[in-house]
């Protein structure tokens, strides 16, 4: 985990997974975001799907192929 503190010393932590990838961020107001990324057999065109929640806003999944495209978002 790391963590910033900025001018009016309010603190940001930020945490990774194993591969360096952003997994969560907890703002000095309480607020956070989160993230993952999880391998997927259905949609069958799908090939992962990154899931996105935050304190604020509804979740969101976002499918991607091989590729890289977007072949489904909820």
């Amino acid at each position: 985990m790391d963590s910033q503190k900025d001018d009016k010393n309010r603190q940001t932590s930020y945490m990774y997974d194993e591969f360096g990838r952003s997994k969560k961020t907890t703002y000095a107001d309480g607020r956070w975001e989160e993230g993952s990324l999880n391998w997927v057999s259905a949609p069958s065109t799908a090939s992962y799907c990154v899931t996105q929640t935050s304190s604020t806003d509804p979740t969101v999944k976002t499918y991607f192929d091989a590729l890289d495209r977007v072949v489904r978002k909820s």
